[in-house]
Parts: C-alpha cells; sequence; structure tokens
C-alpha cells in the first residue's frame, strides 16, 4: 500500500460490497486497511524457462527479481470534502501518472465531464478550469503511484531512549542517505556514520535519549496489503484431483484488485515471523551470511563453549559480531517467510465492479538478496 494521505474512506456512506456467500473476496478498502503488509517482487525468468515453460526451481539459470517502481491504484471516489477550489486530493500518492479523471455526471444532464489535468505533487491534482465543474460532484480518477520515495525529515523527534528510531508509517526504509543528530547545548547537528536500518526502524550507533532532534534523509518504501490464511489438512481441496494441487500448508491469499501478480511472483508477509536454527560460517567479508531472509530477530547465537550478545544483522542476512568469535556459529533466529504465487487464480465481479483477486501461494524458499535488489533498483 503506498503512502496514505487522507485516512477517511472515499466514500462517505460506505457502499463498498462485504464478503457474502456470492461475493467471497474482500472489498479493496478492507485490504488495504486490515490486511498484512507484503513486499512483492516480480519474478522474472531466463530465456530456457520461457522455453520450456517449466516452474520456479527446475533449472540452473539464476532468475531475476524485481520491484515495481509505480503502482496502478484501484479507481478512486474524490467527494467534495477532498476538493478545495480547483485541487483534487487523492487518497494515497505519491501521484506518478494520472490516467483518467471524470466528473460523474447523470446523462440527463450531458454524461460524465473528463478533465484535463495541470499538474499534480503528492497526493493533489489542480485541473485546467472547466466551465462544467462543479465540486459537490462525484469523481473517478485512476492514477498511479510512486512505490519508492525519498524523504527528507527535518525536524524528527526521538520518542524512546535507545537505538531505534521508529517512523509512525506503514512504509519500509529501504535506504539511508544521511542521518543528523543535535549536538546538545548548540543549534549544530552532526552527521553519524554507520546508520542502519531493518526496513521497519533506523538503528543508530550510539544510542540517543527521549526527545532528541534528527534530520533525516531516507528513501522509503510502500509494500502492498494482502490477506490470507492457511490451507490445512482438513480441507476438502486436497483430495481433489482436477485443477491446481493443492497441499497443507499453501495459502488461500487475496489481493488488491490493483495488484496484478503473475506465475512464480514471490511474497513476503512481513508480520509472519519463522523460526530457524543453523550452523553459519564466517565469509571472506569478516560477516556470517545467513540461509533464510530477510532476517528481522535473532534470539540467540551459540559455540561450542559460550552465548554471545554484540552482534547487528546487516542487508537482512548478514550477520556481524562485534566480538572475537569462532568461524562456525549456531544461530536461532527469526525470518519472514516467502511465499510462491502458484499458476492459477480466481476472479470476480460484482455491481459492475471488478473484485479482488484470489490466489494460491507455496512456502517457497528459493535464494535472494533483498538487500541487493532494493540496491540494484534504486541505483
Amino acid at each position: 500500500m503506498p503512502r496514505q494521505f487522507i485516512n477517511s474512506g472515499s466514500n462517505p456512506f460506505q457502499t463498498e460490497l462485504g464478503p457474502s456467500a456470492f461475493n467471497p473476496n474482500p472489498p479493496d478498502d478492507l485490504i488495504n486497511r486490515q490486511g498484512e503488509r507484503a513486499i512483492w517482487l516480480r519474478a522474472l525468468p531466463p530465456p530456457s524457462k520461457m522455453q520450456t515453460g517449466r516452474m520456479l526451481g527446475e533449472e540452473d539459470e539464476p532468475w531475476m527479481y524485481r520491484i515495481d517502481r509505480v503502482r496502478r491504484m484501484p479507481q478512486e471516489t474524490i467527494i467534495n470534502q477532498h476538493i478545495e477550489g480547483l485541487d483534487l486530493f487523492t487518497k494515497f500518492g505519491p501521484i506518478s501518472k494520472v490516467r483518467d479523471l471524470y466528473m460523474f455526471r447523470n446523462e440527463d444532464y450531458g454524461g460524465n465531464v473528463h478533465l484535463e489535468v495541470e499538474k499534480f505533487s503528492d497526493n493533489r491534482i489542480t485541473i485546467k478550469p472547466n466551465p462544467e465543474f462543479v465540486p459537490d460532484y462525484e469523481f473517478q480518477c485512476d492514477y498511479e503511484v510512486e512505490t519508492f520515495e525519498r524523504r527528507f525529515i527535518k525536524p524528527f523527534i526521538q520518542t524512546k531512549a535507545g537505538r531505534n528510531l521508529f517512523l509512525d508509517t506503514d512504509e519500509l526504509i529501504v535506504k539511508i542517505h544521511s542521518v543528523h543528530r543535535h549536538i546538545s547545548g548548540t543549534e549544530q547537528f552532526e552527521l553519524l556514520a554507520d546508520v542502519k536500518t531493518d526496513l521497519t526502524k533506523i538503528i543508530l550507533p550510539q544510542a540517543s535519549e527521549a526527545g532528541r532532534e534528527f534530520i533525516l534523509d531516507i528513501t522509503t518504501f510502500s509494500p502492498i496489503s494482502i490477506g490470507y490464511r492457511t490451507i490445512d489438512a482438513r480441507d476438502k481441496r486436497l483430495s481433489d484431483k482436477s485443477g491446481l494441487s493443492l497441499v497443507a500448508g499453501d495459502l488461500d491469499l487475496v489481493v488488491p484488485t490493483n495488484i496484478n501478480l503473475s506465475k512464480d511472483d514471490i511474497l513476503i508477509p512481513l508480520n509472519s515471523l519463522n523460526t530457524e536454527k543453523e550452523w553459519i560460517q564466517r565469509g571472506e567479508d569478516g560477516r556470517f551470511p545467513i540461509k533464510l531472509s530477510p532476517v528481522r530477530e535473532v534470539y540467540a547465537i551459540y559455540s561450542d563453549t559460550e552465548e554471545f550478545h554484540d552482534f547487528e544483522i546487516e542487508d537482512f542476512r548478514f550477520l556481524k559480531i562485534n566480538e572475537q568469535t569462532p568461524d562456525n556459529l549456531m544461530i536461532v533466529y527469526g525470518y519472514n517467510p516467502r511465499f510462491r504465487v502458484l499458476p492459477e487464480s480466481t476472479i470476480s465481479a460484482i455491481a459492475r465492479k471488478v473484485q479482488p483477486r484470489k490466489y494460491n501461494a507455496r512456502l517457497d524458499q528459493t535464494s535472494l538478496d533483498l538487500g541487493n535488489i532494493f540496491e540494484e533498483i534504486l541505483k
């Protein structure tokens, strides 16, 4: 879900159709408000994959994973509470393109009025003057938003003492350009070195007290929102020999209408954590690569004789120990599981409106470096 500028619903009368036996999928607004955030990676196959039609993992040739820099939003209704003069405000932003914008008007009064856009910024659309424009009418907007946004935040006030800075947002912090901290007793700021992120927070090199002022220059990423449930062993579809073969542990997955998943795409839910134990070995750069990523928590690190506590996670999959250790360690950690989208999907429509699409997905621990993927996109 992109950065949200307007917290209220797009329609004051809440006319969205809810789930029912006839319409089993939840509406877009419900998924965006109550769904789980997830990273969506497009899987781009090598030429041999396109020629053979085989599934992911059946050849040695590496796949590429990419993240869309722009995302089309579901068509949005803009009401007069979100209109100021010739400026219309969408629920999400920053806007990258307005595909279509029109004023809804009854056919008896001449039908819909298409409006020309003069400029747009963040979630503001400024239209060109039009004698037929009436702000009390409803407006339909079809637009795209940027998924990556460079943000300059000044001031940012630390709310809790410690090394962690939390942004009050659903966005992920994917790159830190600079962090400046206020020098107590002066009007100056100092540039901090070795500042890191684990997607959800900024990790400082040293602790700071609550109330400290910072200047942040960061790039954030807007994840999508999904709804899902695990298929258990009692599901009747597991014994159905027709259609797609499902197994216990697969997901029933529903996404908003603007998310066009395809076979073999990867989804990483960001609230769910799986726990793993493995032996890790020091690499040439002194760090310990971890098999499953993104790593979100480290519960324990052991050698044969002792436990270690002074460590950091870098690039979501590398362990850096700040004390003397053997070259082989045992780590217990929590990571976000990854799921691969299966070939088939279910679509539905009701009341002349396309409904969110339903897919199935399967747990898949394909090796990928999430930090490197973000770095490549942001070059």
